[in-house]
C-alpha cells in the first residue's frame, strides 16, 4: 500500500480522535455543570427552612438533592417559600417536636415519603 491510500486512513483516525476528544470534553463541562447546578440547590435548600425540616424529620439533605427529581424539589422549595406558616415553622424549628407536628407544613406528604412513613402515600 502507498502512502495515497494511507492518507484516508490517516485522516479518518484523526477524525476519530477529534470526536473522542470532544466527546471527552462535553462529558466533562456536564459533570462540572451538574455539580454547580446541584451545590446551587443544596445552597437553596439550605436558606430556606426546608433543610431544617428535611432534618427534623432524618432526611439527609444530599441525599434528597440525589433521589428527588429536579423538577419536585423546585416544587417544595417554592412551596416553602411561599409558605404562610412561617412563625409556626420558626416555633416548631425551634423546640424539639416530633415529626407528627409538623403536618403545618405544605411539604409534609412529600417528607413523610422521603422519610419512609408508613401510610405515607406515594407521591406522583
Amino acid at each position: 500500500m502507498d502512502i495515497a491510500g494511507l492518507l484516508p486512513l490517516f485522516i479518518a483516525g484523526l477524525a476519530v480522535i477529534g470526536l473522542a476528544a470532544a466527546l471527552i470534553l462535553t462529558v466533562r463541562a456536564n459533570y462540572l455543570t451538574g455539580r454547580r447546578f446541584r451545590r446551587q440547590l443544596a445552597e437553596r435548600v439550605n436558606r430556606l427552612r426546608l433543610g431544617r425540616m428535611l432534618a427534623r424529620r432524618g432526611i439527609d439533605v444530599q441525599e434528597y438533592l440525589h433521589r428527588v427529581p429536579v423538577v419536585r424539589l423546585e416544587q417544595e422549595a417554592r412551596a416553602c417559600e411561599g409558605c404562610d406558616q412561617t412563625a409556626t415553622c420558626d416555633r416548631t424549628l425551634a423546640r424539639a417536636t416530633s415529626a407528627a407536628a409538623l403536618d403545618f407544613c405544605p411539604n409534609d406528604r412529600a417528607f413523610g415519603v422521603y422519610a419512609g412513613d408508613e401510610g405515607a402515600q406515594k407521591i406522583h
